[in-house]
C-alpha cells in the first residue's frame, strides 16, 4: 500500500501546487491518503509549468468520479502537457 500522510503527499508532488489544489477542492483532511501511483504524482512536478498547468488539469483524473483501470488514473506520459516536455 501507498499509504501517506498530506505533508508527505504534498511534498512527493514537489512544484505541482498539490497542497493549494488539495485545499481549494475540500480534500485535505488529517487522516492517511491512499496513492495508487506515486510515480505519477512525482511526474506532476516534472511537467508542471505555468503555461502547461491547463494540459495537465485536462489530463489528470476527476477525484470525484471513480476511474477506469480500478482506481488507476491515465498513462501520465501520454498526457499533452508530457508530449510537450518531449518536443
Amino acid at each position: 500500500n501507498n499509504e501517506m500522510t498530506y505533508s508527505e503527499l504534498t511534498t512527493l508532488s514537489g512544484r505541482f501546487p498539490l497542497d493549494r489544489i488539495l485545499s481549494a477542492s475540500g480534500y485535505q483532511y488529517d487522516g492517511s491518503y491512499l496513492v495508487f501511483s506515486p510515480d505519477y504524482i512525482k511526474l506532476l512536478d516534472e511537467i508542471y509549468t505555468e503555461e502547461n498547468l491547463e494540459d495537465i488539469i485536462d489530463e489528470g483524473p476527476d477525484p470525484r468520479q471513480p476511474h477506469a483501470k480500478g482506481g488507476q488514473p491515465g498513462d501520465p506520459t501520454q498526457s499533452k502537457a508530457m508530449k510537450k516536455r518531449k518536443n
